[in-house]
């Protein structure tokens, strides 16, 4: 998904992340400091999508979360009807 934006909180200090999606749809968050994270990826008209319990560890290479797929969202339409009256 091109263009999404991806957060990635830790979950002991609350340091946030964050980055967009590519032409490919595909991401990097460099030099996350070790810990646990929450990643949330939204892209408009999808619905959110959260995984959890992401562990970045101190090993100093590159790690994935794989194929991560998304929901498109509820679609709303807003009709605006003004009433003319004449006299």
């Amino acid at each position: 998904m091109p263009g999404a934006q991806v957060i990635a909180k830790n979950v002991e200090t609350g340091v946030v992340s964050t980055t967009t999606t590519d032409n490919a749809g595909l991401y990097r968050l460099n030099l996350l400091p070790v810990g646990t994270y929450t990643v949330e990826i939204t892209a408009q008209g999808f619905k959110t999508t959260t995984q959890s319990n992401v562990q970045v560890g101190s090993c100093g290479r590159d790690a994935g979360l794989g194929s991560i797929r998304i929901a498109v969202g509820e679609t709303s339409t807003t009709v605006e009807v003004t009433w003319l009256t004449h006299r």
